[in-house]
């Protein structure tokens, strides 16, 4: 019934057949855009794991580049996104014998403490 109306407003079949097909794949890009918003949110956060994601992906019939370039993305955020035990944690689980003290000063080096700190701290436990 659209390309009635657009017909009556004087468009001729090629302009018809032009602005359907514009709005069919603005739509399909739209849901595509949906679609991995959800996916990206999905494995970022580890909702889904990488082959759930990729399978997903097929149905969506994109060009492989884009998919590895989107993996290339995502698993940065997803690093990014890791979350590691504050300082107070990693002193409790030295004192519990969690961790050993080697593993202690890494960690502690990691949360961007300096050694002189992290000495500070070791005489504390």
């Amino acid at each position: 019934e659209t390309d009635e109306v657009l017909h009556r407003l004087g468009y001729s079949s090629d302009e018809i057949t032009f602005y359907m097909s514009r709005e069919d794949f603005r739509s399909d890009a739209e849901q595509v855009d949906t679609q991995l918003r959800y996916l990206h949110d999905a494995y970022v956060y580890r909702v889904m794991d990488f082959n759930e994601v990729t399978d997903r992906m097929g149905v969506l019939n994109l060009p492989s580049t884009r998919v590895e370039r989107l993996f290339v993305l995502w698993d940065i955020e997803k690093l990014a996104k890791a979350r590691k035990p504050t300082k107070a944690e990693l002193m409790t689980f030295l004192r519990k014998k969690v961790i050993d003290e080697p593993v202690f000063v890494t960690e502690m080096e990691g949360l961007g403490y300096p050694e002189k700190y992290i000495g500070w701290y070791l005489q504390t436990v």
